[in-house]
């Protein structure tokens, strides 16, 4: 995030120059939330701006961060909306204040850019606002591609090359989901309530977190991806596509991989009552973006997921359950 604090900074510079402004500012306001702060300024009060937090009820910025609207006013003492507690910490006077809010292509706003004084003392012309506005959607491309470059870092460990890839882009909102054949991994840790009660929230989070890191990488080894942890599963799934060898086939290596993983791994040597059981399913799933706009996932419905859950629920302690159709695409038949 500092990489677009940097930048936010160098936009706000060559934004007040292009629009014969006394100073600049970002505002920036999380969705959801009741306060913005200045994250960058450009300015005599930069210093001393940057950091401030406010409702997003008062002022100009609280305004076009909650309407979504750009102001503009050449005298900005006698705007009602206008917020005096600005100049009173800045020892600034405001005059001309431009206001453009900060929105993805989504329509998300995530703050508010303002330009304060002309040089020559004149109102923001339609010019100013249309450099205002390309600044704006500058500034929220890069705050995207910050944010998308964190989450990757962050899940990097858990995702399929090309889910990785897509998660870096923008091309995982853009692609439609489709239909496709695959085989679906369900894993289910037996003994996790015992193993709740006995060790406290902390230490099983910290559990989980151990036995995923086992779990993950093999699924990714042998060309899966993980869609969810469900609690203390994990769901994985071997698209067609995205397979070495057999979808199926590579859904059985991995399930004996990690069984065999789980046997001898620590977490099982410490709490020899714990114990895996892993349900297969193959046929067709949707395999695509799922969720709001600004929050999509790579993830996979379909007949097959209820299967491999219902499979998984009915083996022992220990063993792999496969579907008919799972078998039958592994011997080729």
């Amino acid at each position: 995030m500092r990489d677009s604090i940097q930048s936010a900074k160098v936009a706000l510079g060559i934004l007040a120059a292009a629009t014969g402004a006394e100073a600049s500012s970002l505002y920036v306001s999380e969705p959801g939330s009741t306060t913005m702060s200045i994250v960058a300024a450009t300015g005599p009060s930069a210093d001393v701006l940057t950091g401030l937090e406010f409702p997003t009820s008062v002022g100009l910025a609280g305004h076009t961060i909650s309407t979504g609207e750009v102001v503009e006013t050449s005298s900005a003492q006698t705007d009602r909306r206008w917020n005096p507690d600005v100049d009173r910490q800045t020892h600034f006077v405001s005059k001309q204040i431009l206001t453009v809010p900060v929105r993805t292509d989504s329509g998300v706003t995530l703050g508010a850019i303002q330009v304060i004084n002309t040089q020559n003392d004149q109102a923001f012309q339609k010019r100013d606002i249309d450099i205002a506005l390309l600044a704006a959607r500058a500034l929220a491309e890069t705050y995207e591609n910050s944010l998308l470059r964190e989450r990757a870092e962050v899940v990097r460990p858990y995702l399929h090359p090309e889910v990785l890839r897509l998660s870096q882009t923008r091309e995982l909102q853009q692609i439609r989901g489709r239909e496709v054949m695959a085989t679906v991994l369900l894993t289910d840790l037996a003994g996790f309530t015992r193993l709740t009660a006995e060790l406290g929230p902390v230490p099983t989070a910290d559990f989980l977190n151990r036995h995923f890191s086992l779990v993950a990488p093999i699924l990714r080894k042998h060309g899966g991806l993980v869609d969810s942890y469900t609690g203390d599963g994990v769901l994985g799934v071997f698209a067609e596509d995205l397979c070495g060898v057999t979808h199926a086939k590579a859904a059985l290596l991995a399930s004996v991989e990690i069984q065999r993983s789980f046997a001898v791994s620590p977490e099982r040597v410490s709490h020899p009552w714990l114990g895996l059981r892993l349900g297969i399913a193959t046929g067709p799933v949707y395999l695509g973006p799922l969720g709001s706009p600004d929050d999509q996932r790579l993830s996979v419905i379909g007949d097959a997921v209820n299967l491999a859950k219902h499979i998984q629920e009915s083996v022992r302690v220990g063993a792999i359950g496969a579907s008919l159709a799972t078998m039958r695409a592994v011997s080729g038949s």
